[in-house]
């Protein structure tokens, strides 16, 4: 089928299916969901969102924090939840098909000369240096205008210019 722009301009609604997670939001569920998704022949998956893994009801956080309230030092207690967060990365990386995702987003701040926080910008309220593990990532604000934050194609260089994505 041809999804190109309706007369008016305007983007047609393109036929799709969905898996609806609930918590728990382990890693567990996304990959079984992904599973499914491969083994239905779906050439493109948009995972709506990554943070739920992360940060949601029975996310690697709540995980960790599970494993913390047992006690034992909360350092070392990483090592419970990490095959998790390896398994999802992976997920990501040996994606053989399309894999859009997208991940809620908070203020990031750094620390200035005098000690004080100044905002930097936004960041994905997930695990730091996830987004090294695409190969695109844009950066939308509440006017569904992009920025091209990273990408390893060469071909999007948008030098930050803020677009309608397309």
């Amino acid at each position: 089928a041809d999804y190109g722009q309706n007369a008016d301009g305007s983007w047609p609604v393109v036929p799709f299916d969905t898996i609806h997670l609930y918590p728990e939001y382990t890693v567990a569920k996304y990959l079984k969901a992904f599973k499914k998704t491969l083994d239905g022949g779906y050439e493109v998956v948009i995972i709506d969102s990554i943070t739920h893994a992360w940060a949601g009801q029975g996310g690697i956080l709540d995980q960790k924090g599970r494993v913390d309230a047992r006690g034992g030092n909360s350092f070392s207690n990483w090592r419970a939840v990490d095959p998790d967060f390896n398994r999802f990365k992976d997920m990501i990386l040996n994606s053989p098909i399309h894999l859009i995702a997208t991940a809620r987003s908070k203020a990031d701040y750094s620390v200035d000369d005098r000690g004080r926080p100044q905002k930097i910008g936004m960041a994905p309220i997930f695990r730091d240096g996830i987004e090294y593990e695409f190969t695109v990532v844009y950066d939308m604000d509440l006017q569904h205008q992009a920025s091209i934050s990273k990408h390893r194609t060469g071909a999007l260089y948008q030098d930050r210019k803020l677009f309608v994505p397309t």
